[in-house]
Parts: C-alpha cells; sequence; structure tokens
C-alpha cells in the first residue's frame, strides 16, 4: 500500500500538516506513516558520550509514546497508521525511506521565512525539496481547512512538463478542482519559447482536460503571484521543480524555493 509520510515535531505547525495528510489519505485510501526524526550529536569525549545517549534515548521513548498515542487516535478514526523515529536528518531519512517504501506524498508544515525559526523551517522544506523525488505537500501554519477546490499550477512555459501535468489533472479530478495555469512575466525571466507555442502544445496534449490559463505581467515572479492570487483566490498552489547538477544549483537563484518560503497557501511540488 503506498504511504503518506509525515513528519511530526508536534507543533501545532506539524499538526496541520497532519489533517491535509488525513484528507490525502482518506480521498486515496494510503496510509500514514507519522515520522519523528531525532539530529544525533556531535560528540566529543568519552563523558559526553554517555550523556548524550541516555538523552537521545529519553527523547526517541517520549517521540514513540506521542506518535503511538497520535497513531491510535488516528486508527480510532478509521485510518490506516504507523509510526517510527529515526536519527538523523529528516531530508536524509526521507530520501532513504524512498528506498524502502512506496510513497504517494510527503506532507510537512513550514512557517515560511518570518524570523529565526522560519528561516530554519524553511531551510528544511528546500533540503527536503531538494533530496526527495517523491511530491511534497507544504503546509504554511496559517492553512485553514483542508480545500483545493481552485489549484494554480505555475509555470513559465518554457519546458515541457507534460509528466506533471498529468498530474495535476489527476490530482485535480479526485477532488472536483479546477486547474488555472499562470505564467507571470518577469523582466529578467528569460524566454527561449512563445508563450502561445506551450499553450497550444498543452491544449493538444489534454483536449478533454478543462483549464484556465493567466499570463500577467510583473516586476518579480513573487510580486506578480501575490497580485494573482489577490484577484483570484485558490485553494493550492503546484510548482514543478526540476532536479538540478550540482553547477545548476549554484547558478540558479531558485525562483522555486523562493514562492515556497513566501508562500501562505498549501503547496505542491513535484519533480520532473
Amino acid at each position: 500500500m503506498k504511504n503518506v509520510i509525515v513528519p511530526l515535531d508536534f507543533s501545532s505547525t506539524s499538526l496541520k500538516a497532519l489533517d491535509y495528510a488525513k484528507y490525502l489519505s482518506k480521498e486515496f485510501s494510503y496510509e500514514l506513516l507519522l515520522l519523528h526524526t531525532i539530529s544525533s550529536p556531535t560528540i566529543s569525549t568519552h563523558a559526553e558520550i554517555a550523556i548524550q545517549a541516555e538523552n537521545m534515548k529519553k527523547e526517541e521513548d517520549d517521540s514513540n509514546r506521542q506518535l503511538q498515542e497520535i497513531s491510535e487516535q488516528l486508527i480510532e478514526e478509521g485510518y490506516q497508521a504507523s509510526y517510527r523515529t529515526e536519527i538523523g536528518f529528516l531530508s536524509d531519512t526521507l530520501h532513504q525511506l524512498e528506498k524502502e517504501l512506496e510513497i504517494a506524498y510527503v506532507v510537512m508544515g513550514t512557517t515560511g521565512a518570518s524570523g529565526f525559526l522560519g528561516n530554519l523551517i524553511g531551510s528544511n522544506a528546500s533540503a527536503v525539496m531538494q533530496r526527495i523525488v517523491s511530491p511534497l505537500m507544504l503546509i504554511p501554519h496559517e492553512s485553514g481547512t483542508p480545500n483545493f477546490k481552485n489549484i494554480v499550477f505555475c509555470t513559465q512555459f518554457q519546458t515541457d512538463e507534460t509528466d506533471v501535468l498529468k498530474n495535476v489533472f489527476a490530482f485535480a479530478h479526485h477532488f472536483g478542482s479546477h486547474v488555472n495555469l499562470l505564467k507571470i512575466n518577469a523582466d529578467w525571466v528569460l524566454e527561449i519559447f512563445s508563450d502561445n507555442t506551450e499553450i497550444d502544445r498543452i491544449k493538444n496534449t489534454f483536449p478533454d482536460e478543462k483549464f484556465s490559463i493567466y499570463v500577467h505581467k510583473a516586476d518579480s515572479v513573487i510580486k506578480g503571484l501575490d497580485e494573482y492570487l489577490e484577484q483570484h483566490p485558490n485553494q493550492l498552489i503546484v510548482l514543478a521543480v526540476r532536479k538540478k547538477n550540482i553547477l545548476e544549483r549554484l547558478l540558479d537563484g531558485s525562483t522555486s524555493r523562493r514562492i515556497v518560503h513566501h508562500s501562505k497557501l498549501p503547496m505542491l511540488i513535484y519533480h520532473h
């Protein structure tokens, strides 16, 4: 059975993500896997080893106790749920779990990029986004009740995103969602192909799909997205993130990462 993995640190933000994971699990009949990770401390002396090992054992026991309570509650509500506590970084742990399990979605909370905590969690979300290939849903703490009535897929119409659009339309069918394709034209965005060429290709590739297309001019992608969302309320932002080599990562300013840190709406990220 496919899993929806929910990283939990037991904060209100991560529990908000659990609400969305439950929404997905119920719709697709997926199993919920609750995950808590404990960072391994730096060990410098023999005296510290015993203390740190004892502290980690206590944290692991506390984690398992809380995860078990949440898991049992989910099972009472009719969900299939399991849990595990792992030692290590979240991004590395999720990458390893991809090798062991069939993962449908990873759903995690994020506070955005305001303040030190926001930067920390935002960085964690960026690390996960770069490390895993499974669809990643990020849930800001401002998110309301799960609802995907209107979906906006942010695109630049410069690459073939057919594989991602197939997933977006399939997702939309499950929830009865309307899909909006949004292109933000900013002065610094490199244009290789004309918008109309890619729009025609999408229409020909998906002749039976109903969707809207918006091309918006703005000073920046972030500003343009804000302006669009003020005029056209949506419940979910979808991004396609291309896996990059090391050089491309160094050269790229990562518009996707800036949107992830900035967004106050739930965001679904596909890799292609």
